[in-house]
């Protein structure tokens, strides 16, 4: 089912439409963003993305998901630690990133090599690798490494 009938008395159309799943997904809804469109109006089973406002621990972060992906159980990907957003001054956010991480690794992040990406634009939980330079003995090589990298420069 694409679309809803406009039978506000539809049976059928009120069982697989948004509205009719959880109320506390329903209330994330951000009306403003859809130009009059209402939960009522979509499928529970949408690929199409709209926008929500988290009412949950990251503090209201407004983030676009489909109904489809609500309804199996995903959720705001800030809470979720997948997303972080540009805010400086947003304290979840900051505490969710590789700013707030071990200082010593920090202070080794290579802006230059990261084309200008800094520590707080990165999630904690990312499992990409960036470049570090080394501030031990081995005179600062490069290096590559995942955020969970225990061991270091390689170099030393």
């Amino acid at each position: 089912m694409t679309r809803m009938c406009e039978d506000l008395d539809c049976d059928y159309c009120f069982r697989n439409n948004f509205a009719a799943s959880d109320a506390r997904k329903v209330a994330c809804w951000s009306d403003e963003r859809h130009n009059g469109v209402l939960p009522r109006q979509v499928t529970k089973l949408s690929h199409k993305l709209y926008w929500f406002t988290c009412d949950g621990p990251c503090g209201g972060h407004h983030f676009q998901i489909s109904p489809a992906s609500i309804t199996n159980g995903q959720r705001c990907p800030f809470c979720a630690g997948r997303q972080l957003c540009n805010d400086t001054d947003c304290e979840y956010c900051f505490s969710h990133s590789f700013a707030a991480s071990d200082d010593r690794k920090v202070a080794c992040w290579s802006a230059e090599c990261n084309s200008g990406v800094t520590p707080r634009q990165v999630s904690i939980r990312s499992n990409k690798k960036f470049w570090f330079t080394c501030n031990g003995h081995c005179g600062g090589h490069n290096f590559q490494a995942g955020l969970l990298n225990t061991t270091g420069c390689p170099y030393c």
